[in-house]
């Protein structure tokens, strides 16, 4: 198995922690929840036409990401929406879930249509990602509560989404310019590129673990 299809199957392994651990997870975690099976079903999906289909148009995928890089901005846009406590922030990500939306229909219509790689959207989800993490460790911050971060779901989650994302942006950025130029610094970033997204899947295991512990202990806790 090579490096590129190892990272995109990993998914499958938070995937089954959410599965399994769905019913004990707070309110905030079911939507990373359905972020990884929704993101496990669509990589083993990719793969399987990969391997079992010969024809070229029979094998592509690209409409299948596009329409989860959509659903990837909502479900983290609501996400970060419970979990961001001040109300100009959760203005804010509800501005920006429109926008989105608005622009992924534009750029679908008039620039990349479904069955092309949509790598505007994915941009815009990139920076925006980035952006929700800040806000949370922002928010992290200036909280006078004394805080676990081993404990934290949420820290997991936004570590692992500031590291892939900004760097994501800054490979695919790089590689837009020199792919031209160099094919084998644009297929080394691809390399890179499926390592920063091992970690994120592993940080997505580690967020769903802590979030339904953490429930587990608040139950005995109450009890």
């Amino acid at each position: 198995m090579d490096l590129k299809t190892l990272s995109s199957l990993s998914i499958v392994a938070p995937a089954i922690v959410a599965i399994v651990a769905f019913k004990r997870l707070p309110k905030e975690a079911k939507y990373l929840a359905w972020l990884t099976i929704i993101s496990a079903v669509v990589n083993l999906i990719a793969n399987y036409k990969l391997n079992f289909f010969v024809n070229e148009v029979d094998r592509m995928n690209v409409q299948y990401f596009n329409l989860f890089a959509i659903a990837q901005y909502v479900l983290l846009n609501r996400l970060f929406f419970l979990i961001l406590k001040r109300g100009a922030w959760k203005k804010v990500l509800n501005g920006l879930l429109v926008l989105f939306l608005i622009f992924a229909v534009v750029n679908i219509i008039l620039w990349q249509p479904f069955n092309t790689f949509g790598s505007n959207i994915i941009w815009v989800g990139n920076i925006s990602f980035v952006g929700f993490s800040l806000l949370y460790f922002s928010q992290l911050l200036s909280s006078e509560r004394y805080h676990n971060l081993t404990q934290d779901w949420v820290f997991w989650l936004s570590a692992g989404l500031l590291l892939y994302n900004a760097s994501a942006f800054v490979l695919f950025l790089m590689t837009s310019y020199i792919v031209e130029a160099n094919r084998d610094i644009y297929y080394a970033s691809n390399r890179l590129n499926a390592i920063f997204n091992l970690v994120l899947t592993g940080f997505y295991f580690v967020s769903l673990f802590v979030a339904a512990k953490r429930y587990k202990l608040s139950q005995v806790d109450d009890a």
